[in-house]
């Protein structure tokens, strides 16, 4: 498969297959490029802007970089046929020239980053998983009636009402008791297409699922769960922890299912940290 890099100043298009956009990325500051990047996979609703708090505190340290999924922000629309998520951040390593990488996800992000550690094992360090969620895994009644929510409004044309009530629902509202968390999710939820909630994302579903493959990840692997966040996440995170050899959970008090953005400085020492220790095995 072959990749194309179209370079404009800090970002870059990684084009996949037969010429498929897979997303836009930036690459951010001048960090050295000898060690592995860090690639930050943001979630449903939300795009690559959520991670620049993050991304900030790395400048000089360390070689950033975020994209937009399919679909998501500055990403072509969903495509018609067929894709994987997994092969998506493989052609973005395979754009950047990298053989390998860590990666931090959050959420949706964090199912991806499971699902291409367990497909494409050599091409990922490390996992930092934030709040993850995986595929296979059963949602909990608190989380199902959100989605079910939002989709059966969606689908009857009150896009502008499900992101309200997206927003509204409790994966969000910890991070929206700070105002300027607030405004990035709104502008965030503004430009986001609900492909998901209208049954429009055509990704593949792995079979097996990754919730029954988990043993196979090998990579270091650290878990971190917000206090507050709903119990589906809590029991995805303890699923990680039991299942993958060696990983390792954190929760963070007082902060919920945007846990890594809540408390950025607390989320960063954690990451600095798990990355020292991964690249020391």
């Amino acid at each position: 498969m072959r990749h194309d890099l179209v370079m404009q100043p800090n970002v870059f298009i990684a084009r996949s297959g037969e010429g498929n956009l897979v997303g836009s990325s930036f690459v951010l500051g001048n960090e050295p490029r000898s060690a592995a990047p860090v690639v930050f996979i943001h979630g449903t609703g939300l795009d690559r802007r959520m991670w620049e708090p993050l991304i900030e505190a790395f400048h000089g340290s360390r070689w950033c970089v975020t994209y937009d999924l399919r679909g998501y922000a500055d990403s072509a629309p969903m495509p018609p046929e067929p894709y994987s998520t997994a092969d998506d951040l493989v052609a973005v390593l395979d754009a950047l020239g990298v053989e390998s990488a860590h990666v931090v996800g959050i959420s949706r992000g964090g199912r991806i980053a499971i699902r291409t550690a367990i497909e494409y094992p050599a091409r990922i360090r490390s996992l930092f998983l934030a709040d993850p969620n995986i595929n296979g895994f059963r949602s909990s009644p608190e989380f199902a009636a959100i989605k079910d929510e939002v989709s059966e409004l969606a689908k009857s044309n009150q896009v502008t009402t499900a992101k309200r009530m997206w927003l509204d629902s409790d994966l969000f509202l910890p991070a929206r008791r700070d105002p300027e968390l607030d405004k990035m999710l709104h502008n965030m939820a503004e430009r986001y297409e609900p492909w998901d909630w209208l049954g429009q994302d055509p990704e593949t579903v792995p079979n097996p699922a990754d919730v029954e493959r988990l043993s196979s990840i090998t990579v270091p692997t650290k878990v971190l769960v917000g206090e507050l966040d709903l119990p589906h996440f809590h029991h995805a995170a303890k699923v990680i922890v039991e299942q993958v050899l060696g990983a390792s959970l954190v929760q963070l008090p007082d902060v919920g299912h945007l846990a890594a953005i809540e408390a950025p400085e607390k989320a960063t020492a954690l990451i600095r940290r798990h990355l020292v220790e991964s690249e020391n095995q």
